[in-house]
């Protein structure tokens, strides 16, 4: 999925029965060829929407199966080693960002359960949009967690990070649109991760979780997206103020730290952030 509105969200965590609904965190590949869960893709006439692009159908099938995953994924929590891994990595040929810069950290953890079950989280800032937008596709994503999964034999979770502008579109200016480009970007990020793992980890050391949240309330400064909630295309999510309810997350686990961020975060931002983390991972 590109993403989900904050009131869909929390219609999710509503449905979840074995977990406080504050310590669900959510991610998206953000992939561009995904259904519009937003409402803003519709049929488009001069450029103009006529009508929303959001089937609430599949928004409660969503809602339904995401619930029902994390529910049953309380369920079979267990004994387990962690591993952390990161390293930087060359972006030439990978991805470009016309106006800022990249954060080429990539990083992983993996989980490896005792009875023999691993997942693996890889975490890249990149835009997964080499593919025709018209088709259903988890463009290079697919490919890295095929690539990863293979050789892990294990279940994959792809993290985005601070990938404002980091598109492979920009590579060398030129946009080619071919599904060679997801398998070439795809697999070259899962041996980048596969290399991390063997070359670069560190097992979690600390027998510590902290886990904190903050709640702000930004201005909406988008005009594109106040029009669409003045249409309908949108719902109206601020408040009388004109103020949206957002939030961030800190997650340490041992000696490796994650922060969250609404929205789409440019590098610059993202960078910044990584600064004043003191973790080692």
């Amino acid at each position: 999925l590109i993403g989900m509105l904050p009131n869909d969200i929390q219609k999710i965590k509503e449905k979840v029965g074995n977990i406080a609904p504050g310590r669900i965190l959510f991610t998206f590949t953000h992939t561009h060829s995904a259904p519009d869960t937003y409402g803003i893709w519709g049929a488009t006439a001069f450029g103009i929407p006529l009508v929303s692009g959001k089937d609430p159908e599949y928004i409660e099938f969503l809602a339904e199966k995401t619930a029902a995953c994390v529910d049953n994924s309380v369920k079979n929590i267990g004994p387990a080693k962690i591993v952390f891994a990161q390293k930087a990595i060359s972006v030439k040929n990978l991805a470009g960002a016309p106006t800022d810069e990249i954060d080429n950290n990539l990083s992983v953890m993996q989980v490896q359960k005792s009875n023999g079950k691993i997942i693996t989280l890889v975490n890249f800032a990149i835009h997964p949009d080499t593919s025709v937008f018209s088709l259903i596709s988890q463009d290079l994503v697919y490919y890295l967690e095929s690539f990863v999964g293979k050789r892990t034999n294990g279940e994959i979770i792809f993290v985005n990070g601070a990938q404002g502008g980091v598109q492979p579109r920009f590579i060398n200016n030129k946009w080619t649109k071919k599904w060679s480009e997801a398998k070439r970007i795809g697999e070259r990020l899962g041996k980048e991760a596969m290399d991390a793992l063997v070359n670069h980890s560190a097992v979690f050391s600390e027998n510590k979780v902290v886990f904190k949240k903050k709640y702000f309330y930004p201005a909406m400064q988008n005009k594109n997206f106040i029009k669409a909630a003045k249409y309908g295309f949108l719902p109206e999510l601020r408040g009388e103020d004109g103020k949206l309810e957002t939030e961030v997350n800190y997650l340490r686990i041992g000696n490796a730290g994650i922060i969250t961020a609404p929205g789409e975060v440019f590098p610059s931002l993202g960078l910044e952030v990584r600064k004043t983390m003191k973790e080692k991972n």
